[in-house]
């Protein structure tokens, strides 16, 4: 079951989603599409892409277990969270994400991605690339 909550905190949207499940360890693909909120096409496909192990058992026999049911609330966060890169997703599962979410101001968070940083960039080249954005977005 997916929980959604809505609430404004100093000035800023707030979305949390929370996730309740019992500990199953033998469910099929109905029972996880329902425990999850994704489709059964999804599924599929995160299974072709290596995100998601395929199930135990083939076809109508197919059981999906808690490491299922994990891996499909980590990809939803991260979807909900606007990552749309498979290898982000990998390295969230894997517990390896390397990623800090600041706000600078309300409406303006700043993403750093340390597994993305090319060479070593100084303070200043930083500063300079994050002012042409913000012209670039705001015209100024």
């Amino acid at each position: 079951m997916t929980v959604h909550c809505h609430e404004a905190l100093d000035e800023v949207r707030v979305i949390a989603t929370v996730y309740c499940h019992e500990r199953r360890a033998n469910v099929n693909r109905e029972e996880l599409e329902a425990a999850t909120g994704v489709s059964a096409r999804n599924i599929r496909y995160l299974i072709t892409e290596g995100i998601l192990p395929p199930p135990e058992g083939a076809a109508r026999a197919a059981r999906y277990t808690d490491e299922h049911v994990r891996i499909l609330q980590i990809y939803t966060e991260a979807k909900a969270d606007g990552v749309g890169s498979l290898d982000i997703i990998r390295r969230r599962i894997a517990g390896e994400e390397n990623r800090s979410t600041t706000v600078v101001v309300p409406g303006i968070e700043l993403v750093v991605d340390r597994d993305g940083l090319e060479g070593d960039l100084t303070v200043e080249q930083i500063m300079a690339a994050l002012r042409a954005v913000v012209e670039a977005k705001f015209g100024r």
